[in-house]
């Protein structure tokens, strides 16, 4: 037997020893007194808070994670998407005849003109004074930062589930007012118009 093995012999048979010699001194019926009975009461809770805390911990991880993934799915989602038509390509688009918006649209490839025809249509069942809100909440919509732009986005999409006494909650929230500049909050707020 080498100096190293021995060496570590000792130290756990040294250990062996003093958790004996430990034990005998507290002897059997020291579990018993209500000293000990509080200490392992105490231990027990902070153990659990530990674990709740730790599980605190975990939760919060775990919804940063979700969020980061979030937001750089919507930042791949902004990048894949085609740029939208600037306004005043829209608002010619808007006022030409169908004979022009179909030779305008034959430019541009099919997936893509398939999705302005549909808003096209859309825009065209509008009565007047709604279609210039659009366009208006467009206009502004269009002049947001990009980033700002995949964030109202991704808003419109989560708030579009809520149902109207919790939007107006939201609305009316400290939160949201300072989460959103006071044209992000317009648009929010009259695209949804429907819905409140």
């Amino acid at each position: 037997m080498n100096v190293r093995c021995f060496g570590r012999i000792s130290v756990v048979l040294f250990a062996v020893v003093v958790s004996a010699v430990s034990i005998r001194a507290e002897g059997p019926a020291s579990a018993d007194t209500p000293q000990a009975k509080a200490a392992a009461a105490q231990a027990k809770a902070q153990a659990a808070q530990a674990e709740a805390q730790a599980a605190e911990a975990r939760a919060q991880a775990a919804r940063a994670q979700a969020s980061k993934a979030k937001a750089e799915a919507a930042a791949a989602a902004a990048a894949a998407r085609p740029a939208a038509l600037p306004m005043p390509a829209v608002e010619r688009l808007a006022n030409m005849t169908p004979e022009q918006r179909q030779k305008f649209l034959e430019k541009i490839a099919p997936e893509r003109r398939e999705k302005i025809e549909i808003q096209l249509a859309k825009l065209d069942q509008l009565p007047p004074d709604q279609r210039s809100q659009l366009l208006q909440r467009y206009e502004m919509f269009q002049n947001l930062p990009q980033d700002r732009q995949v964030a109202i986005r991704l808003e419109l999409q989560t708030l579009r589930k809520m149902s109207t006494p919790k939007l107006r909650e939201l609305f009316n929230s400290p939160e949201f007012q300072q989460s959103y500049s006071p044209d992000e909050q317009k648009i929010l707020r009259e695209s949804l118009a429907r819905q409140i």
